[in-house]
């Protein structure tokens, strides 16, 4: 009777960390499209920006194009993600820079110094919480905050902020 009782405790905590997970999942995973870049208090809207980030399956994608005083940047960045119910870590194992600017274009397949800390295998990882439906990751002074219709992507020290709103069939 005891093992019984015991059996059953494990299948509803099973259970129930399976349901959570799923919640965090369907929260987090999807296509985005980004709808404003703020850079420290200079917004910039499309088609001046554009931007899309896939979150999806185990893997993640970020492309993003910026045109602003007579420069024009593009990245592409892709890798992995990990996702737990109390942590979401991600990096990359592929980046491109490209910037133009008058005739002079530049190519870089190497992560900017502050980015090679998302050079796979190495990852940043974020403390997951969801209050009142908004999915929250945290890490130090980085922050995104994943709602039905999209997320935030914000760093405090930087003060840039990046909105994407979920694109839906």
């Amino acid at each position: 009777m005891l093992f019984r009782s015991l059996l059953l405790l494990l299948v509803s905590i099973q259970a129930h960390a399976s349901e959570k997970l799923d919640k965090i999942i369907a929260r987090l995973e999807g296509t985005y499209e980004m709808i404003e870049w703020d850079d420290a208090g200079k917004k910039f809207f499309p088609p001046e920006v554009s931007a899309r980030y896939v979150i999806r399956d185990g893997s993640i994608m970020w492309i993003a194009h910026k045109n602003s005083d007579g420069k024009r940047n593009s990245n592409a960045h892709y890798g992995s993600y990990l996702l737990t119910e109390t942590s979401f870590a991600y990096g990359y194992n592929n980046w491109l820079e490209v910037s133009v600017e008058g005739d002079e274009t530049k190519i870089s397949w190497d992560p900017k110094p502050e980015m090679k800390s998302l050079t796979l295998p190495a990852m940043r990882t974020f403390s997951l919480s969801f209050e009142n439906n908004l999915l929250r990751a945290s890490a130090g002074n980085i922050y995104l905050e994943f709602r039905e219709d999209g997320f935030d992507f914000v760093n405090k020290v930087s003060g840039f902020v990046r909105k994407y709103r979920r694109i839906t069939k």
